[in-house]
């Protein structure tokens, strides 16, 4: 499982927390690379965890030592299979594709809308645009954009 977090966040977070669980209970082994270490960062016996940073690292680069780093990470647990969650680095998820096979969960609206959320800021209501050129124009004209503007830019 690799994830932006690894405690008991939000509804992402439950879930990878609960996957693993029933994962474990099934006679599977289950490790964790996260990117966010937080006071609420989860100490856990039961599963092997790793902080990368570079996961959550937003300007998505990585250059041959963190590369190597990671795939030394990876080839030490030999994972059947590489789940990515709320990963904002590209150059993360390609690196471990490569070598894993790999599935990428969708979890909230962060890959389509420079918010992130489909919510219109200034008033409120649901957002039906098309993710695109038009809608990155909109968001200067219906207070749209994310507070960290690097959140907002396709990478």
């Amino acid at each position: 499982m690799i994830s932006d977090y690894y405690e008991p966040l939000g509804g992402t977070e439950q879930y990878l927390l609960s996957v693993s669980k029933e994962l474990s209970l099934r006679g599977h082994q289950t490790a964790f690379f996260y990117g966010i270490q937080t006071a609420r960062t989860l100490i856990d016996a039961d599963h092997q965890t790793m902080f990368v940073p570079e996961i959550a690292r937003i300007d998505g680069r990585l250059n041959l030592t963190e590369s190597n780093r990671i795939l030394s990470e990876i080839a030490a647990i030999k994972p059947d299979i590489a789940f990515f969650h709320n990963v904002p680095n590209f150059s993360i998820i390609r690196l471990i594709s490569r070598v894993v096979p790999s599935c990428r969960y969708v979890h909230d609206h962060r890959l389509f809308c420079p918010k992130g959320d489909k919510m219109f800021l200034l008033s409120g209501g649901t957002c039906h645009l098309k993710f695109g050129i038009g809608c990155y124009l909109k968001t200067f004209w219906r207070g749209c954009l994310h507070p960290s503007p690097h959140i907002s830019l396709p990478l």
